[in-house]
């Protein structure tokens, strides 16, 4: 894990081993070429950028579900998220913006408010700490939905209205996964309608992870998200930082978890979004989320899902294991931070090939540069290791690069373009 420095003259350590068969990458392709031309993103504000400026230029590393304040004799404090390195919040819908936005910006989180209303938008849309309104979530979750046009229009409408009052503010819509039939026409209406497109993916069910590819994989989500705007909008990916044996899902262990943000990273994501903090908000909806005062129970709280089920308890072990992901995400979070720069920098136009030793193993890479430094991020999106072997133009950097991913393994490598 974490970042590999390589310069021309100090590769020996990666070009050993001579594995007898290598493999070219199938299905999408191990070499991502997305944003050449430069990197739709926004400023702390949601004012839209395409080029990196370092003054101005923000990569957003959010938390779902935020809360603050005093509830049932408990307080939560998002003290601990800018600790944990988070940039931006999602707060859970049940606290008023007045309290949101206080809260955020105390701990210099930017805000994403969910479905704000015309008195709220006047009032506070003029404050720093603001970056998107969120209008819609899952709008292609049903099967079957023949009414699902009416709720577009008013999406629309309802954007129209929030960019009269508050000009220049993103607004979007968190939509899921469903890229494929019987939804696919309304997803792909769904997710070129707002200023931002956003879109979760969980892949970790119960049971063993197989691979995070796959019909509603996140390469491919991301994708044909980021073809669907034509690489114009920022695209936001949550990634899955929870367990529901309810639902179905189970908690990620750190490989998978690091391996699902670094696919989406690879594939177009300029903003990365955990689904969630835990807290009584999380554990009414049946799910665990992740955070460093995770319990086994937070106790009776009202019931705001309208479910009738008393909130989730889980295990001493699972509460171990959502304080153990907090920290695998802080971890993680700070790589984000020192990656941005490039992430939001154009995709490097440098020819390079990508070979693995085990047929059918999907890796995925990303080049970027910025002047003569190159940044190479690499993912396997399968449980099973992999020998890697990178080919580059011997005139400008390292002939040959392999080295050996775990599962769900991610590198960084930093490259340092050779002049004649």
């Amino acid at each position: 894990m974490g970042i590999v420095w390589i310069v021309a003259i100090a590769v020996a350590a990666l070009i050993a081993g001579n594995p007898a068969t290598w493999y070219e990458d199938p299905e999408i392709g191990a070499v991502q070429s997305v944003y050449r031309d430069g990197v739709p993103h926004t400023d702390r504000q949601g004012r839209p950028l395409n080029d990196f400026d370092p003054d101005r230029s923000f990569f957003p590393i959010g938390i779902y579900h935020g809360v603050a304040g005093e509830f049932r004799g408990r307080r939560y404090d998002l003290g601990v998220a800018r600790e944990a390195g988070f940039n931006a919040v999602h707060m859970w819908e049940g606290q008023s913006m007045e309290v949101a936005l206080a809260a955020a910006a105390e701990h210099g989180l930017q805000l994403v408010y969910h479905y704000p209303k015309d008195d709220d938008v006047r009032r506070w849309r003029d404050h720093p700490g603001l970056l998107a309104w969120y209008l819609d979530e899952d709008p292609s979750i049903r099967a079957w939905d023949p009414e699902w046009n009416r709720r577009f229009d008013a999406f629309q409408t309802r954007k129209a209205k929030l960019h009269e009052i508050d000009p220049g503010r993103p607004v979007l819509a968190l939509d899921g996964p469903f890229i494929d039939p019987p939804r696919r026409d309304r997803w792909l209406a769904w997710n070129a309608a707002g200023d931002i497109s956003a879109h979760w993916n969980y892949p970790i069910r119960a049971g063993d992870a197989k691979a995070l590819t796959g019909r509603r994989g996140i390469p491919e989500s991301m994708t044909t998200a980021v073809r669907l705007n034509g690489e114009k909008k920022p695209v936001w990916l949550v990634v899955q930082a929870f367990g529901s044996e309810h639902l179905g899902w189970r908690m990620p262990s750190s490989p998978e978890l690091r391996a699902m943000v670094f696919a989406g990273l690879v594939h177009g994501a300029t903003g990365i979004f955990f689904f969630s903090l835990d807290s009584f908000v999380t554990r009414d909806g049946q799910v665990a989320g992740v955070a460093p005062w995770a319990e086994e129970t937070y106790g009776p709280s009202p019931d705001y899902d309208g479910d009738g089920r008393y909130p989730l308890v889980v295990s001493p072990g699972d509460a171990d294991a959502s304080r153990a992901l907090w920290q695998t995400i802080a971890t993680l979070n700070g790589e984000i931070a020192q990656l941005a720069p490039a992430l939001l920098s154009p995709t490097a136009r440098l020819d390079y090939s990508v070979r693995v030793n085990r047929e059918g193993a999907p890796v995925r890479t990303l080049l970027k540069q910025r002047g003569d430094e190159l940044t190479l991020i690499v993912v396997n999106v399968e449980p099973a290791p992999v020998e890697l072997e990178v080919g580059f133009d011997a005139n400008t950097l390292p002939p040959v690069l392999r080295d050996r991913l775990e599962g769900f393994d991610a590198r960084i490598y930093r490259l340092q373009l050779r002049r004649p």
